[in-house]
């Protein structure tokens, strides 16, 4: 048994195998291995950590400067896709497919891919719409991706498996030049 922390989730682990998954996917992780869950909360007081205020937003990114931020939104027949442009400078898309539509301000720039025809609940889908909304920027940019839950998460980074779609999507991930860093909603 093991008292596992790190600074998004803190648990009482059962097997070396759920410890390395956790070690392996959280951020700044620590772990003691213990005989019951007493001295797992004495461990756990023992760590100093907010748990679930900073989440992965730092986790990959090297500095502060030289990225746009990229939070998306599946809803039915569209994607919505909000450009956060702060930390890079101010940009417009040219040249665009005619189902993109654009909004442009100094910090913001609202995207929608319209037609495309996604389910919200399924992972595979939020890999299409990544791959989509990733080839409307050139590949040199350094990207921050804000995913909406651990799975979307786990698949850009951890999926091993033969899906398609996840597969397509960690090649368009990989033959970025930028880099792409990851923060979960």
């Amino acid at each position: 048994m093991y008292a596992f922390v790190s600074n998004e989730y803190r648990a009482v682990v059962k097997t070396q195998r759920q410890l390395d998954f956790l070690m392996s996917i959280y951020t700044y992780p620590q772990f003691r291995k213990v005989n019951n869950e007493l001295e797992a909360k004495k461990f756990f007081n023992s760590c100093n950590r907010d748990f679930m205020k900073t989440g992965l937003n730092k986790y990959g990114r090297p500095n502060d400067i030289g990225f746009i931020k990229i939070e998306y939104f599946i809803n039915g027949k569209n994607i919505y896709v909000n450009v956060f442009t702060k930390n890079f400078g101010f940009i417009k898309l040219s040249d665009l497919p005619s189902n993109v539509k654009q909004d442009s301000s100094y910090d913001l720039l609202k995207l929608k891919i319209c037609n495309v025809i996604l389910d919200d609940s399924l992972i595979a889908h939020h890999c299409i719409a990544i791959v989509n909304i990733l080839s409307l920027f050139d590949s040199y940019i350094n990207v921050e991706l804000v995913v909406p839950d651990i799975s979307i998460y786990l698949a850009c980074t951890k999926y091993n498996g033969k899906n398609y779609a996840i597969k397509r999507m960690q090649g368009a991930l990989s033959d970025r030049m930028g880099s792409v860093f990851y923060t979960m909603k």
